[in-house]
């Protein structure tokens, strides 16, 4: 019999331990598997709306395919691939821009396309829709 690699014996979550039965898993678990999947269903919520944000920018800008502007991603204002608190110097005048809103719009990039992050020679604008990065 082969065993399913997403199935252990048991996992331990403190006082709650979620194991595996012939049906699935154990009537116990069920809090356990409420919190699991509440929490993955925030993580993927939260990725959706900020994966909103890239595409406004790659809509805005048009970026080629393959460049360092449409492969950067999260990348394009902050720090980590994955987001995060750590913002470029792009996104810090992406943030400056925003003004706390929680929705960016083209207005919003168009707003500082003419400024030169981080000392570049070539504006924001320029930079975008030829696909580099700004900062």
């Amino acid at each position: 019999m082969t065993r399913n690699p997403c199935y252990s014996d048991g996992l331990d979550l403190g006082d709650i331990t979620l194991s595996a039965n012939s049906n699935g898993f154990s009537p116990g678990g069920s809090m356990k598997r409420l919190l699991i999947t509440g929490g993955a269903l925030c993580l993927a919520v939260a990725a959706i709306a900020m994966g909103s944000y890239v595409k406004v920018a790659q809509d805005t800008y048009k970026f080629p395919a393959g460049s360092a502007a449409a492969t950067a991603k999260c990348q394009l204002c902050h720090v980590s691939k994955m987001g995060g608190a750590k913002w470029n110097a792009y996104g810090l005048e992406v943030k400056a821009a925003m003004n706390g809103s929680k929705v960016l719009t083209s207005a919003i990039l168009h707003s500082i396309d003419a400024k030169k992050t981080g000392g570049s020679s070539q504006t924001n604008g320029e930079l975008l829709k030829a696909g580099k990065l700004p900062g």
